[in-house]
């Protein structure tokens, strides 16, 4: 699997589990600090997540940081 692959597992995961929390793009990013764009590259796949990121967006979408990582880890 290629980092790019990886990057848009993960933005899937997000998208995926923000909209079961009943978030908009724009509430999610004001809870963790970054712009709706920010968001949406994430989502897509276009910007990696660092580790840090993905453990706020955990903390702010009530999952554990595992549950937006690719089932293959």
């Amino acid at each position: 699997m290629t980092e790019e692959q990886i990057n848009i597992l993960i933005g899937q995961n997000l998208t995926k589990a923000r909209e079961r929390a009943g978030y908009k793009l724009k509430d999610l990013a004001e809870l963790v600090g970054v712009t709706y764009q920010q968001v949406q590259k994430y989502e897509k796949g276009k910007n990696r997540l660092t580790a840090a990121k993905l453990v706020m967006f955990a903390r702010a979408l009530l999952v554990e940081p595992s549950e937006l990582l690719p089932e293959a880890f």
